[in-house]
């Protein structure tokens, strides 16, 4: 099954755990290069729509999906899916900065030395292209041998992201990934969001309303489990349509963290 490999889709999806109905109805093309928030108070499926694209719930016992879901030109359900390739096309960033516990240098080669062992020779320049690709080389180019986890949280949120950049994907997800940063570093990431849509698709799960009118391009509301409203970022804060939008955005519009 394939169609064009710009394509990034739900098509009529229903996600359930052990029957428990938790996203349904959910039809949405994704915008090429831009970046898509996803908001919604808590426990309304934002996590789970990102968890969904790159396949990380199949592990969790009466998860199931019905529907499409194409990534990539590719049905992502469809029987006989290499997920291992699927995730190569789709970073994933947590709320949490994911850091292993080895050095700066080996945290942001680990995929790419995975995938590519003969070309070791090019590690050192893969470190420090996509060190700088997340604005961290500058900070970082004196300790690459040192341990990671003495960095601090917003320095180990964009070394998971250069990490990540390292494979070269065509999608990030991200969830919630400056929810536990400061707002200096939260600022980073904004920054670093700004230019990396000019060659990726992102698409990030936040509560953080005005966090979304300075970084959206597109916007998904869920509410009571699904679509509740989409569009463009200028219309969708400018002119909701809907009373529970309207609610929504009024509860959180004093946050600016």
């Amino acid at each position: 099954m394939k169609k064009s490999e710009e394509n990034l889709e739900f098509i009529n999806v229903e996600i359930t755990y052990n029957g428990k109905p938790v996203l349904t109805g959910l039809s949405y093309n994704f915008s090429k290069s831009a970046v898509t928030c996803i908001l919604g108070s808590s426990g309304s499926g934002k996590t789970t729509l990102l968890r969904s694209l790159s396949r990380l719930n199949d592990r969790i016992r009466g998860f199931k999906v019905r529907g499409e879901v194409w990534v990539a030109g590719e049905e992502i359900y469809y029987n006989g899916v290499d997920v291992y390739h699927l995730r190569r096309k789709i970073g994933m960033i947590f709320q949490s900065p994911c850091i292993f516990p080895t050095s700066v240098y080996e945290n942001v080669i680990f995929g790419f030395k995975y995938h590519h062992p003969e070309r070791k020779k090019e590690f050192p320049q893969i470190a420090e292209r996509y060190l700088k690709e997340a604005y961290l080389w500058d900070e970082v180019k004196d300790r690459l041998q040192k341990p990671a986890q003495n960095l601090s949280q917003g320095q180990k949120q964009r070394l998971s992201i250069a990490r990540a950049l390292a494979v070269e994907p065509e999608i990030l997800l991200m969830d919630e990934p400056t929810a536990s940063l400061d707002p200096v570093s939260s600022d980073a990431i904004e920054n670093l969001i700004f230019s990396l849509k000019e060659k990726r698709t992102i698409i990030m799960a936040t509560h953080n309303i005005a966090q979304t009118r300075r970084i959206a391009d597109d916007i998904l509301f869920l509410y009571d489990g699904t679509i509740w409203e989409q569009g463009k970022a200028t219309e969708f804060f400018e002119r909701p349509q809907k009373e529970e939008t309207r609610i929504f955005l009024e509860g959180g519009s004093s946050s600016s963290s």
